[in-house]
């Protein structure tokens, strides 16, 4: 006689069919995956363009090209390419794609630093020039003084008065 519960065939057979029904509900999903990449935006004006044409209130619209602004960095450039402005050197940059790269964020960094490098030695030159227009200005003034303070000392031991 067999020790097994009088159920247990019917456990073991729905068992098998919940593995069934997990693989056939779970193998679309990897199909998916690569559907997708094919309908996606692929650039910043791919994707504001989609959004301008699949909603209808300014306020959706809006939210969707600020997504799109933050997915993708880069514009596209008129004669090809792309093209990234950095807004804290004033400065455009040409990029391989929609995103700079890490390589290109590293270029992007060091010409930073020479731009602060630069603004900080244009900031040191203009002061010191002020300071020295500023010097100039006081030596000249004191010069004046000087002088007319010679002439009234002149004209009041002039014999003629």
């Amino acid at each position: 006689m067999s020790k097994n519960p009088p159920f247990a065939s019917r456990y073991s057979s729905t068992r098998g069919q919940f593995a069934l029904f997990c693989c056939i509900a779970l193998a679309p999903t990897g199909l998916s995956a690569q559907w997708w990449p094919a309908h996606a935006p692929r650039d910043y004006e791919d994707c504001s363009e989609r959004a301008e044409k699949t909603t209808t209130s300014k306020e959706a619209r809006a939210a969707l090209i600020s997504q799109c602004d933050t997915k993708f960095s880069g514009r596209r450039k008129i004669g090809g390419g792309y093209g990234y402005y950095d807004f804290m050197q004033n400065q455009h940059f040409d990029i391989a794609g929609p995103n700079p790269t890490p390589e290109e964020l590293r270029l992007m960094d060091e010409r930073y630093i020479v731009y602060l490098d630069d603004l900080r030695r244009s900031a040191i030159a203009a002061a010191f020039v002020e300071k020295q227009r500023q010097q100039t200005q006081a030596d000249s003034e004191n010069d004046l003084a000087r002088a007319s303070g010679w002439l009234r000392r002149a004209k009041a031991s002039s014999p003629g008065r």
